[in-house]
């Protein structure tokens, strides 16, 4: 079994001295490519460079998960879109633990360069199977409250998603 090492932002206690211009364009630098593997929001980036900029800055996050560990369940509501950064991992629909998944094949597979849940920047979810790492993984998370907060603040960002939300 593979281990991935990677330094989060938390690690580097430096970074936090850095000022907030700078750690924005770091966050960019750092998420941009990330985000972009979404096409909603790589048209969004297109049209509101800055509103992306305060999503990279302000809404994305870095997680680690270890083998077999959960990220989400059955019937909790989802918060955040998820990228695959490095890593596997694997969703059962209708499992609620994992308990239940014991010989029983994955609905899906999500790899690296990979989303998923983006229906949260949207409606209220509330998951529909449970989702763990197969291997050691590194995600990348878009969350979903921050998301509307900074979307608000750019009126044609947010005419743009309202105008999406309506095809999804």
């Amino acid at each position: 079994q593979t281990m991935i090492n990677r330094i989060h932002e938390s690690d580097v206690e430096l970074l936090s001295y850095l000022p907030v211009s700078l750690k924005e364009e770091l966050h960019v630098e750092v998420y941009y490519s990330i985000i972009a593997l979404n096409p909603f929001l790589d048209r969004l980036g297109e049209l509101a460079f800055q509103a992306i900029t305060s999503l990279c800055h302000a809404a994305m996050h870095q997680q680690s998960l270890m083998v077999g560990q959960e990220f989400f369940g059955r019937g909790k509501d989802g918060t955040h879109v998820l990228f695959v950064i490095a890593g596997e991992v694997k969703y059962w629909h209708g499992a609620h633990t994992a308990l239940e998944i014991r010989g029983t094949p994955e609905t899906a597979t999500v790899q690296k360069e990979q989303y998923l849940c983006e229906q949260i920047l949207f409606l209220h979810w509330r998951h529909q199977g449970l989702l763990t790492a197969r291997m050691p993984c590194e995600l990348a998370t878009l969350e979903g409250i921050a998301f509307h907060q900074i979307v608000r603040r750019f009126p044609q960002t947010l005419a743009f998603c309202k105008k999406f939300t309506r095809a999804y």
